[in-house]
């Protein structure tokens, strides 16, 4: 069975309005599932519902970031192997698509795309490496056609859900000049262009998309306007905003509190129901990285380690990740003790 512990915390919300009805849990419950989950991977775990997790792992869970495996855990029960040599693969709206190497291909680019309901995906075409970035949508979570490929945003362009729209950073800017002209949301619905409270210098050129939440987080960057670049890490002594862009163009601003990376460090952040989820890489050596959750000003360590990226269920109440107790843990061997873990954040309701 799956290993349970639990962590104080006495967690806020994030805002006011949008997270009103959260309710934070006295003593937020990890669960661990006790198999190896894959920590190099961009790919988050992901909610199937409320009970079932997919996620990244290697053939018969063994450590493997090379030849990797999906996965699917029952939270109340075991994971099992789904597909082996899996490297890519997205999930939304009960579509899942991911891409099948080619065994025989020592270079590990070579595959079949496959999509479709879990369980019945089918092959819908070959992939001999260099089309991935051009044919795979993960956002939309779909493998685009020739036809699809013409009517996608230009390059340049920042998308979004296809029912929503693009972002345009370029938008106003005289080619050839270092400009920070402001940020526009086209919507799809009417095409109307938005201006957006934040310069294409300033922000990720990355939205996020969050269900629970219905809305898209823009992280920030330091544009430096005398000098006119970007400066990392973000100083100590200034407020680091994030955005949060709803589908009809409104947009809410929230100032990321200061923690063990100010002036340090960037640290991957997350929307949930219970505030600001931040996942911190650059403190080894202090001891500092893991898992945190933002209550306004307040910043609660909650677990200690390292963390992989996070997957944030469609209630916003809880948080799928794998994670290493430490550094030194996570080591890329057959000693490695990274396992998927599930984070409760929300009280229950019982």
């Amino acid at each position: 069975m799956p290993r349970r512990t639990s962590f104080a915390l006495a967690a806020g919300l994030l805002t006011a309005g949008l997270l009103a009805s959260a309710a934070t849990a006295a003593e937020p419950e990890v669960i661990d599932a006790k198999v190896w989950g894959s920590g190099v991977s961009l790919a988050a775990p992901t909610w199937l519902d409320a009970r079932r997790v997919l996620f990244l792992s290697a053939p018969g869970f063994k450590p493997n970031e090379q030849r990797r495996a999906l996965a699917i855990w029952e939270l109340e029960g075991k994971a099992s192997g789904y597909r082996d040599n899996v490297n890519h693969y997205c999930y939304r709206d009960g579509a899942l698509v991911y891409k099948v190497l080619d065994p025989a291909d020592a270079g590990m680019v070579r595959g079949t795309w496959y999509a479709g309901k879990v369980g019945s995906e089918q092959p819908v075409r070959k992939d001999a490496g260099g089309n991935v970035a051009r044919l795979y949508d993960p956002l939309n979570c779909r493998i685009a056609t020739n036809e699809e490929l013409q009517k996608r945003p230009e390059r340049g362009m920042i998308p979004l859900l296809e029912k929503h729209g693009h972002l345009d950073p370029r938008s106003g800017q005289v080619p050839g000049l270092v400009q920070n002209t402001p940020v526009q949301y086209v919507r799809a619905a009417d095409k109307a262009a938005v201006k957006l409270p934040f310069g294409s210098r300033e922000f990720n050129p990355a939205a996020t998309y969050f269900d629970f939440a219905d809305s898209y987080l823009i992280r920030s960057v330091h544009y430096d306007v005398t000098k006119r670049t970007t400066v990392f890490p973000w100083p100590a002594e200034l407020e680091r905003p994030v955005w949060l862009l709803k589908p009809d163009g409104a947009v809410t601003k929230q100032i990321i509190p200061k923690g063990s990376w100010t002036g340090k460090d960037d640290p991957a952040l997350y929307l949930t129901r219970a505030g600001l989820v931040l996942v911190r890489h650059g403190g080894t050596l202090e001891r500092a990285d893991g898992v945190y959750l933002a209550e306004g000003n307040n910043v609660r360590h909650l677990l200690a380690g390292r963390a992989g990226p996070v997957g944030v269920s469609a209630d916003g109440c809880s948080i799928a990740f794998t994670h290493a107790p430490s550094a030194e843990n996570d080591a890329e061997d057959a000693n490695n003790r990274r396992t998927l873990k599930v984070m409760r954040l929300c009280a229950s309701k019982s």
